[in-house]
């Protein structure tokens, strides 16, 4: 389930947290460039529970000139999400790696959505200093619930569908959201 050349990195960032302090894996330099250019651009991420329109949110805005819209990319949240739920040291190290990433992307708005962030990487990226916009989207929980069922990859008796569907039991994460599409700017 979990990437290798994903994982390995980070289990290694995870080693240097533990050996020296949180922030040790960037020098303070190289740390404070990736968080200023981080910031300079205009990031938004999605809080939402699965089954929302999350997908036809990024499709809608991909339309817009000058916007770079994406759902669920690599490096993807769902690929470390037990580890970084059961270790947030790690969840830490995987916002570096993510930051990283979008700072890659030549646009200066970017919008991804996704549902796994708001369940173990929504504190980490406030934690660093990471400053994006949200967008909050919800849906009617009965309609969720159908939606969920009628995708057999979401079905919990398999266990891809378990890590999916990893229930909010750590005290460090953000409860599922249900209601309607509102929009929050940090």
């Amino acid at each position: 389930f979990f990437k290798k050349p994903l994982r390995e990195p980070l289990l290694r960032a995870r080693s240097v947290f533990i050996s020296k302090s949180m922030l040790s894996l960037y020098p303070q330099k190289k740390l404070f460039k990736l968080l200023k250019e981080f910031n300079e651009k205009n990031i938004v991420f999605t809080i939402t529970a699965g089954r929302t329109g999350t997908e036809t949110l990024s499709r809608v805005f991909s339309t817009i000139p000058g916007v770079y819209s994406t759902h669920e990319p690599r490096p993807a949240y769902h690929e470390i999400l037990y580890d970084a739920q059961t270790d947030p040291v790690l969840s830490v190290a995987f916002m570096l790696y993510k930051a990283r990433a979008i700072n890659r992307v030549h646009s200066q708005y970017y919008l991804e959505t996704s549902h796994v962030f708001c369940k173990g990487f929504f504190e980490p990226c406030i934690a660093l200093g990471l400053c994006p916009s949200f967008v909050i989207v919800t849906r009617d929980l009965r309609k969720t619930a159908i939606s969920l069922w009628e995708k057999p990859l979401y079905r919990t008796e398999r266990k891809l569908g378990k890590a999916i569907l990893y229930t909010q039991t750590i005290s460090h994460t953000l409860p599922s959201i249900a209601g309607q599409i509102c929009l929050i700017m940090s």
